[in-house]
């Protein structure tokens, strides 16, 4: 009895770390990414990659910073930095 439960509570952890992990590696590409092209000022560029990130951790004070800083810096989209600068201060 206790060996079956053993083996269940196993395969239960085996399943959810094998499905889980497909998710991180894309987030932090994404996120190096982004670092590659702040770096080098391309904000547009920056920009999407973040919000991917964003999406799955919306309380990162360090992505919400980014973000705040790529609509900084694309013309006409200096509003849109507020909210996220706030946010990223308020953390």
């Amino acid at each position: 009895m206790i060996m079956k439960r053993a083996i269940i509570t196993f395969l239960c952890l085996l399943i959810f770390t094998l499905a889980y992990p497909q998710e991180e590696p894309e987030l932090k590409e994404a996120f190096l990414d982004g670092e590659y092209f702040m770096r080098y000022e391309e904000f547009k560029d920056a920009l999407p990659l973040y919000l991917l990130v964003f999406e799955n951790n919306t309380d990162n004070a360090n992505i919400n910073y980014r973000i705040g800083v790529c609509y900084l810096n694309i013309p006409g989209q200096k509003e849109k930095s507020i909210s996220y600068l706030e946010k990223a201060v308020g953390n």
